[in-house]
């Protein structure tokens, strides 16, 4: 069985977050990110970020966008 990972999901219009996502661990932010909208209709204007090994997540900031 695939060893799961949390994924952040901020909307990048209203600057918050709105969904912690879990997805097979070896998957990218860009992958899951494209199964959110393509699958699950979340907006085009989503960012996706990956938990880090340590359990921690980095911080989100638009301009790094």
């Amino acid at each position: 069985m695939a060893k799961m990972k949390a994924f952040n999901v901020w909307s990048r219009v209203t600057d918050t977050l709105i969904d912690t996502v879990f997805y097979d661990e070896r998957m990218t932010e860009l992958e899951v990110r494209k199964s959110l909208i393509e699958h699950d209709g979340y907006e085009y204007s989503i960012i996706v970020i990956k938990e880090r090994k340590d359990g921690s997540f980095r911080n989100y900031e638009t301009r790094n966008f």
